[in-house]
């Protein structure tokens, strides 16, 4: 090891390399404008797939909700059509009730059931 002498102190150069690299250090040791990925990094990947996933099962949730909404809407038609006849056919027998004739059908009608 050589030595040389600076005023009033002899540093080994050994010594002074070891200090100058250990306090010239630059943390992080890469810098990250230095190193430039072409590829995207894992980490977006994940949440990428995330995104994916999670409006996948949102289009299929609100299909679904769509067809039965839609199912119960002619359910409820059909049923209310069902119920507009049955109401029809019972006016048409039980008439106004103005003669004793529609009256008599009213009630033949009305034992029957």
């Amino acid at each position: 090891m050589s030595t040389f002498r600076l005023p009033s102190m002899i540093y080994t150069t050994a010594l002074y390399n070891r200090v100058f690299s250990t306090s010239a250090r630059v943390h992080p040791s890469i810098l990250p404008h230095l190193r430039q990925s072409r590829r995207p990094p894992f980490r977006w990947l994940k949440a990428a797939l995330v995104l994916c996933g999670a409006g996948y099962i949102a289009n299929v949730y609100i299909g679904r909700v769509r067809e039965r909404r839609i199912a119960d809407i002619v359910a409820a038609e059909t049923k209310a059509a069902e119920l507009q006849r049955r109401n029809n056919a019972l006016l048409d027998v039980y008439g106004d009730r103005s003669s004793l004739e529609e009256l008599e059908k009213a009630v033949q009608f009305y034992e029957k059931k």
